[in-house]
Order: structure tokens, then sequence, then C-alpha cells
């Protein structure tokens, strides 16, 4: 019975992933300490807590949950709910940190920065499954994403662009624009500033 409980600790995590993400980061006037470091992560997006702060977070929790569940599951099923169910958050850390700050190197992974960029810039209120999108389809919160996705220019990961010219490498081409700030014209100035 271990791996059906591992089983279901890794799907209970995907649905707290989908509501922790969603009601305790994007919620309106959300002030808790998961929102807090989540508007960081939103206002800039190559920040992502260091994994110390996860683990003593991550360990702590299971621990207590183990101690509260093993009286009703037994020592071995209770080990295997939370073990799926740490094991998917730490598996959800790593996808997170990969999407932002490597390129994708499968169907699934370039699935995850697509529907996961759209949430940053174009609905954080929706795609909000990082690793699956099953929850958002079962609440209403999953978007279909149009190619391509544009990325505001300050907050494109450095994974996405071309060293030499600092435009969306050709292997995203498709797939990714660069928004660029426009900055605003004095009435007879010339597009170099040097008058009219």
């Amino acid at each position: 019975m271990f791996l059906g409980w591992f089983a279901l600790g890794v799907a209970l995590w995907t649905l707290l992933e989908w509501f922790i993400h969603g009601r305790l980061g994007h919620r309106r006037g959300a002030r808790n300490r998961f929102a807090v470091e989540h508007a960081k992560h939103h206002a800039t997006p190559r920040y992502i807590a260091g994994w110390t702060l996860k683990f003593l977070i991550v360990t702590p929790v299971a621990l207590v949950l183990w101690a509260l569940v093993t009286p009703v599951l037994g020592r071995p099923d209770a080990a295997g709910l939370v073990a799926g169910l740490t094991l998917m958050y730490l598996y959800y850390e790593l996808v997170h940190r990969l999407i932002h700050r490597r390129p994708p190197r499968s169907r699934y992974g370039r699935w995850l920065r697509i529907h996961h960029v759209h949430h940053h810039f174009h609905g954080p209120r929706t795609n909000l499954g990082v690793t699956s999108p099953i929850w958002d389809r079962v609440f209403g919160t999953y978007v279909r994403v149009e190619l391509p996705v544009s990325i505001p220019e300050r907050h494109a990961p450095d994974w996405l662009l071309d060293p030499a010219t600092g435009d969306v490498a050709a292997a995203f081409a498709g797939t990714y624009v660069i928004s660029r700030r426009r900055t605003a014209r004095v009435p007879g100035e010339s597009r170099r500033g040097t008058g009219g």
C-alpha cells in the first residue's frame, strides 16, 4: 500500500500547488508570508527563494504531517503519503527554477515555460498549476496560450536570448517575442533625441 499512498501524495500535491498558488499567492489583499514572497517573484521573476528556506519549511511540515496521519494510516502508509507530497513539492520547486533559469529540453519543458510565462505576464489568476494543468481545467482557471507569447524585455530569462543580439534566440523565435517599452517622445524631438 506504500506505493498507493505515495501516488495519492503526488496527486494531492498537484491540488495543493494549485490551491496555495491561487488562493494564498494571488488572492487580492493577501498578506501571508507566501503572498509576500510570491509578489517579489512576480515583480522580479528571476527571484526565487533559496533551497535552504525551502528545506527549512518543508522539513517540519512533513514531520508534523507524518505525526498527524500515522495514527490513522499506520507508519508505512503515512510515510508513503508524506513522501509523495514532499517529493512532489521538491519536484515542483525544481521545475519552477528550471522554467526561469534553463531552456526547455523536452515537449513537456516547452509547454511548462509557455504556460508559466503566460501566467506571469498575461493572466496571473490563470494557469496556476506549475507542474500540471489538471486543477486549472477542473476549476476553470486554464487558458490555452496563443503563440507567440510576449515577455517584457526586462523580465526575459537569459536562456531565451541570443547573447550576440539580445533578441529572442532562433530556437524560440516562433514561441516568444520580447516586448520593449516604448519611451515617450517630446514633441519636436527626433527619434534620436537630437531635436527637430
